[in-house]
Protein backbone atom coordinates (compact mmCIF):
# COMPACT_ATOMS: atom_id res chain seq x y z
CA UNK A 1 0.00 0.00 0.00
CA UNK A 2 1.11 3.21 -0.86
CA UNK A 3 0.88 6.52 1.11
CA UNK A 4 0.84 9.89 -1.62
CA UNK A 5 2.39 13.01 -0.09
CA UNK A 6 0.31 15.71 -2.22
CA UNK A 7 1.41 19.79 -1.96
CA UNK A 8 -1.18 22.01 -3.26
CA UNK A 9 0.36 24.23 -5.27
CA UNK A 10 -1.17 27.80 -6.72
CA UNK A 11 0.37 29.91 -9.16
CA UNK A 12 3.83 28.01 -7.96
CA UNK A 13 3.07 29.52 -4.29
CA UNK A 14 2.57 27.89 -0.79
CA UNK A 15 0.43 30.00 1.54
CA UNK A 16 2.46 29.82 5.07
CA UNK A 17 -0.11 31.63 6.98
CA UNK A 18 0.12 32.89 10.70
CA UNK A 19 3.87 33.79 10.68
CA UNK A 20 5.38 36.44 12.74
CA UNK A 21 8.60 38.29 12.30
CA UNK A 22 11.20 38.93 14.41
CA UNK A 23 9.66 42.06 16.13
CA UNK A 24 6.63 39.46 16.87
CA UNK A 25 4.44 41.02 14.08
CA UNK A 26 2.16 38.67 12.27
CA UNK A 27 2.69 38.92 8.41
CA UNK A 28 1.19 36.09 5.78
CA UNK A 29 3.97 35.78 3.64
CA UNK A 30 4.41 33.02 0.44
CA UNK A 31 7.44 30.41 0.51
CA UNK A 32 7.72 29.76 -2.92
CA UNK A 33 8.15 26.17 -3.81
CA UNK A 34 9.52 24.04 -6.97
CA UNK A 35 7.12 22.45 -9.12
CA UNK A 36 8.82 19.02 -8.05
CA UNK A 37 7.18 15.75 -8.01
CA UNK A 38 6.65 14.20 -5.74
CA UNK A 39 7.64 10.39 -5.06
CA UNK A 40 4.97 7.84 -3.18
CA UNK A 41 5.95 6.65 -0.10
CA UNK A 42 7.20 3.47 0.81
CA UNK A 43 9.05 1.44 3.30
CA UNK A 44 12.74 2.34 3.15
CA UNK A 45 12.02 5.56 0.81
CA UNK A 46 14.36 8.50 0.95
CA UNK A 47 12.87 11.86 -0.11
CA UNK A 48 15.25 14.78 -1.56
CA UNK A 49 12.60 17.94 -0.40
CA UNK A 50 12.87 21.36 -2.47
CA UNK A 51 15.03 23.57 -0.77
CA UNK A 52 13.33 26.02 1.38
CA UNK A 53 10.10 24.54 1.94
CA UNK A 54 11.06 21.73 4.48
CA UNK A 55 12.93 21.84 7.73
CA UNK A 56 17.06 21.29 7.39
CA UNK A 57 17.81 21.11 11.16
CA UNK A 58 15.60 20.35 14.07
CA UNK A 59 16.64 21.60 18.05
CA UNK A 60 14.70 19.63 20.81
CA UNK A 61 14.61 22.09 24.21
CA UNK A 62 13.81 19.66 27.05
CA UNK A 63 14.42 21.47 30.19
CA UNK A 64 15.54 24.64 31.83
CA UNK A 65 15.94 28.14 30.03
CA UNK A 66 18.44 29.75 28.06
CA UNK A 67 18.48 32.12 25.07
CA UNK A 68 18.07 30.20 21.47
CA UNK A 69 20.66 31.23 18.80
CA UNK A 70 18.98 31.65 14.89
CA UNK A 71 21.46 29.69 12.47
CA UNK A 72 23.00 31.97 9.40
CA UNK A 73 21.14 31.99 6.81
CA UNK A 74 17.75 30.79 8.36
CA UNK A 75 14.47 31.89 6.51
CA UNK A 76 12.18 30.70 8.69
CA UNK A 77 11.49 28.98 12.66
CA UNK A 78 8.55 27.19 12.88
CA UNK A 79 8.34 26.27 16.90
CA UNK A 80 6.23 23.99 18.70
CA UNK A 81 5.86 23.98 22.26
CA UNK A 82 3.93 22.60 25.23
CA UNK A 83 3.70 23.60 29.01
CA UNK A 84 4.19 20.92 31.49
CA UNK A 85 1.58 18.48 32.92
CA UNK A 86 0.27 18.76 36.50
CA UNK A 87 0.68 16.22 38.87
CA UNK A 88 -2.28 13.50 40.01
CA UNK A 89 -3.38 13.56 43.66
CA UNK A 90 -1.93 11.91 46.61
CA UNK A 91 -3.96 8.65 48.48
CA UNK A 92 -4.08 8.55 52.70
CA UNK A 93 -2.03 9.85 54.69
CA UNK A 94 -2.39 13.20 54.79
CA UNK A 95 -2.87 13.50 51.07
CA UNK A 96 -1.95 16.32 48.95
CA UNK A 97 -3.28 17.52 45.40
CA UNK A 98 -0.61 17.33 42.66
CA UNK A 99 1.19 20.24 41.73
CA UNK A 100 0.80 22.21 38.75
CA UNK A 101 2.91 21.94 35.87
CA UNK A 102 5.43 24.78 34.74
CA UNK A 103 4.52 27.29 31.65
CA UNK A 104 6.68 27.01 28.50
CA UNK A 105 7.41 30.20 26.68
CA UNK A 106 9.58 31.19 23.47
CA UNK A 107 10.35 34.79 22.97
CA UNK A 108 7.37 36.38 24.43
CA UNK A 109 4.97 33.25 23.84
CA UNK A 110 3.75 31.20 26.45
CA UNK A 111 2.09 27.35 26.78
CA UNK A 112 0.17 27.23 30.40
CA UNK A 113 0.58 24.45 32.47
CA UNK A 114 -1.80 21.61 33.40
CA UNK A 115 -3.31 21.68 37.04
CA UNK A 116 -2.86 19.08 39.66
CA UNK A 117 -5.31 16.39 40.22
CA UNK A 118 -7.19 16.44 43.54
CA UNK A 119 -6.39 14.09 46.35
CA UNK A 120 -8.43 11.18 47.18
CA UNK A 121 -11.31 11.69 49.76
CA UNK A 122 -15.27 10.59 50.08
CA UNK A 123 -17.10 10.90 46.78
CA UNK A 124 -16.12 12.40 43.77
CA UNK A 125 -13.38 15.18 42.76
CA UNK A 126 -12.60 16.98 39.59
CA UNK A 127 -9.36 15.94 37.50
CA UNK A 128 -6.76 18.85 37.01
CA UNK A 129 -7.55 21.63 33.83
CA UNK A 130 -5.56 21.25 30.85
CA UNK A 131 -3.30 24.71 30.39
CA UNK A 132 -5.32 27.48 28.74
CA UNK A 133 -4.58 31.12 27.94
CA UNK A 134 -1.19 31.27 27.01
CA UNK A 135 0.17 35.10 26.04
CA UNK A 136 1.07 36.08 22.79
CA UNK A 137 -0.04 35.41 18.92
CA UNK A 138 0.31 32.05 18.11
CA UNK A 139 -0.79 29.65 14.98
CA UNK A 140 -1.99 27.23 16.30
CA UNK A 141 -2.90 26.57 20.17
CA UNK A 142 -4.91 24.11 21.52
CA UNK A 143 -5.97 23.75 25.65
CA UNK A 144 -4.71 21.10 27.84
CA UNK A 145 -7.03 18.10 28.67
CA UNK A 146 -7.88 17.88 31.52
CA UNK A 147 -7.45 14.90 34.16
CA UNK A 148 -10.03 11.89 34.91
CA UNK A 149 -12.06 12.29 37.80
CA UNK A 150 -11.21 10.58 41.03
CA UNK A 151 -14.35 8.64 42.87
CA UNK A 152 -14.35 6.27 45.43
CA UNK A 153 -12.73 2.52 44.80
CA UNK A 154 -12.87 3.47 40.89
CA UNK A 155 -9.78 4.11 39.37
CA UNK A 156 -10.65 6.59 36.41
CA UNK A 157 -7.98 9.43 37.41
CA UNK A 158 -6.03 8.94 34.80
CA UNK A 159 -3.72 11.71 33.65
CA UNK A 160 -5.43 14.71 30.71
CA UNK A 161 -3.30 13.64 27.60
CA UNK A 162 -1.35 16.14 25.40
CA UNK A 163 -0.87 15.80 21.58
CA UNK A 164 2.22 14.23 21.91
CA UNK A 165 0.48 11.15 24.11
CA UNK A 166 2.09 9.35 27.27
CA UNK A 167 -0.42 10.06 29.90
CA UNK A 168 -0.12 8.50 33.29
CA UNK A 169 -2.71 5.45 33.94
CA UNK A 170 -3.81 4.59 36.68
CA UNK A 171 -3.72 0.85 38.79
CA UNK A 172 -5.68 -1.33 40.58
CA UNK A 173 -7.66 0.55 43.91
CA UNK A 174 -6.27 -2.71 46.08
CA UNK A 175 -3.31 -1.76 48.30
CA UNK A 176 -2.78 1.55 47.21
CA UNK A 177 -2.72 0.52 44.07
CA UNK A 178 -0.50 2.80 41.47
CA UNK A 179 -0.23 6.18 39.95
CA UNK A 180 1.91 6.07 36.91
CA UNK A 181 3.95 9.23 36.02
CA UNK A 182 3.42 10.42 32.85
CA UNK A 183 6.23 10.24 29.67
CA UNK A 184 8.56 12.88 30.57
CA UNK A 185 8.45 15.82 27.85
CA UNK A 186 4.85 14.82 26.67
CA UNK A 187 3.49 17.75 28.68
CA UNK A 188 0.51 15.28 29.77
CA UNK A 189 -0.89 14.68 33.43
CA UNK A 190 -0.05 12.76 35.92
CA UNK A 191 -2.16 9.31 37.53
CA UNK A 192 -4.32 10.06 40.85
CA UNK A 193 -3.23 7.30 43.46
CA UNK A 194 -5.64 5.24 44.81
CA UNK A 195 -6.07 4.00 48.97
CA UNK A 196 -8.17 1.01 48.98
CA UNK A 197 -11.51 3.37 49.57
CA UNK A 198 -11.06 6.15 47.93
CA UNK A 199 -9.54 7.39 44.15
CA UNK A 200 -7.41 10.56 43.56
CA UNK A 201 -7.98 12.27 40.22
CA UNK A 202 -5.51 12.47 37.52
CA UNK A 203 -2.97 16.18 36.55
CA UNK A 204 -4.52 18.22 33.11
CA UNK A 205 -1.89 18.16 30.72
CA UNK A 206 -0.79 21.21 29.51
CA UNK A 207 -1.31 24.10 26.61
CA UNK A 208 -0.11 23.40 23.23
CA UNK A 209 0.95 26.08 20.82
CA UNK A 210 2.74 26.56 17.54
CA UNK A 211 4.06 29.82 16.24
CA UNK A 212 6.31 30.81 13.06
CA UNK A 213 9.31 33.06 12.91
CA UNK A 214 9.81 34.61 9.67
CA UNK A 215 12.92 35.95 8.24
CA UNK A 216 15.33 36.19 11.72
CA UNK A 217 17.94 37.95 11.65
CA UNK A 218 21.19 36.28 11.52
CA UNK A 219 22.25 35.50 15.26
CA UNK A 220 19.04 36.84 16.64
CA UNK A 221 18.62 35.40 20.06
CA UNK A 222 15.27 34.65 21.61
CA UNK A 223 14.71 33.22 25.19
CA UNK A 224 12.58 30.20 26.21
CA UNK A 225 11.98 28.35 29.21
CA UNK A 226 10.85 24.68 28.96
CA UNK A 227 8.06 24.04 32.05
CA UNK A 228 8.78 21.57 34.80
CA UNK A 229 6.50 18.66 35.84
CA UNK A 230 3.60 18.91 38.14
CA UNK A 231 4.54 16.70 41.28
CA UNK A 232 2.43 13.71 42.22
CA UNK A 233 0.23 14.89 45.37
CA UNK A 234 1.67 13.69 48.62
CA UNK A 235 1.62 11.14 50.78
CA UNK A 236 3.04 10.19 54.46
CA UNK A 237 2.25 6.55 53.90
CA UNK A 238 3.89 6.60 50.45
CA UNK A 239 1.06 6.95 48.19
CA UNK A 240 1.81 10.05 46.14
CA UNK A 241 0.20 10.74 43.00
CA UNK A 242 2.37 10.20 39.37
CA UNK A 243 3.92 13.09 38.05
CA UNK A 244 3.35 14.81 35.33
CA UNK A 245 5.42 15.66 32.24
CA UNK A 246 7.84 18.18 31.62
CA UNK A 247 7.15 20.52 28.43
CA UNK A 248 8.60 20.36 25.50
CA UNK A 249 9.56 22.96 22.86
CA UNK A 250 10.75 21.97 19.60
CA UNK A 251 12.40 24.30 16.91
CA UNK A 252 12.61 23.75 13.22
CA UNK A 253 14.35 25.71 11.32
CA UNK A 254 14.19 26.46 7.57
CA UNK A 255 16.61 27.25 5.01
Amino acid sequence: MQLILVLLLMAGQAQAAGLIDANGNLQQPALTVTATAWPSLQSGTTIQYPAGIFPASVQYLTSGSGNYTTPAHARALHIRMIGGGGGGGGASGGPGNGGTGGTTSFNSITAVGGTGGNLADTGAHDGGAGGTGGAGAASLTIAGAAGGSGWDCIPLGVGGSSPFGGAGSVGTCVGGGTAHAATNNSGSGGAGRCDGSNCAAGGGAGEYRELWIFNPPNGQTYAYAVGAAGAGGASSVGWTGGAGGSGLIIVEEFY
